[in-house]
């Protein structure tokens, strides 16, 4: 019995030892495998002039029909953009701005409409940086969403 306190002593020493170098030798590559997932958050901008390959469309079948949920839209059960919906005001006119993300986080498409008239809104997309009038004849934001996000897939920014 004398020395079974001792084996058991070495035997814990021998395990943490074990248990220690076993952590050493996964924790770089868990931390490499994180920072290779680690994408921006829905929402987060990122400046187009920095991520011009990012706007590389998905792979899908773009015939099918574009879902939308609560701030994502999805094509071929593919995740192909998020949203965002704000209110602000514009020389004292409500507006509603629609803004659209890629699923790495470029800032794809803005889109501003003013009031809850059923007018042309303005969108900007941020690909080519241009600016253009799109007719929208929808007072509620969901359906809103879906003509633009139409427009957007329609025109190759989606």
């Amino acid at each position: 019995m004398k020395g079974f306190p001792q084996f058991m002593l070495l035997l814990f020493f021998v395990l943490t030892f074990s248990h220690s170098l076993y952590a050493q030798k996964t924790q770089p590559r868990r931390t490499m495998l994180a920072k290779q997932k680690n994408q921006p958050t829905p929402g987060e901008y990122i400046a187009a002039d920095s991520a011009k390959e990012s706007f590389a469309p998905l792979k899908r079948d773009t015939t099918m029909p574009v879902m939308i949920f609560p701030g994502k839209i999805r094509q071929d059960s593919v995740l192909i953009a998020n949203y965002t919906i704000t209110d602000g005001s514009w020389e004292g006119k409500l507006v509603k701005t629609f803004s659209f993300y890629l699923p790495n986080g470029v800032k794809a498409a803005e889109a501003m409409i003013l009031g809850i008239s059923k007018d042309a809104c303005s969108i900007t997309t941020f690909k080519d940086n241009q600016m253009t009038q799109v007719e929208i004849d929808a007072i509620n934001n969901t359906a809103r969403v879906q003509q633009l996000a139409d427009y957007l897939v329609k025109n190759g920014y989606l």
